[in-house]
């Protein structure tokens, strides 16, 4: 089994990357009435993966903590 190295040393580079310059909060925008609107918002993200690439191991757990260390 293949490791994947991590590229972007920080979770802000990787969303900003794989995300684009939406804001966090534009992020879980419409997930509001789920439980965990940030769960929902990353799996839902990477479920349609919009990149012809495989999706980086490390990448679901960037996304969640950076959106969730940055929402109000």
């Amino acid at each position: 089994m293949q490791v994947q190295e991590r590229k972007y040393l920080s979770d802000r580079a990787a969303y900003e990357v794989f995300v684009g310059q939406i804001t966090p909060q534009e992020f879980v925008k419409g997930y509001e009435e789920f439980e965990c609107p940030v769960d929902e918002a990353v799996k839902d993200f990477l479920r349609g993966f919009p990149y012809d690439e495989p999706i980086p191991i490390w990448l679901e757990d960037a996304l969640y903590r950076y959106v969730e260390s940055h929402l109000e």
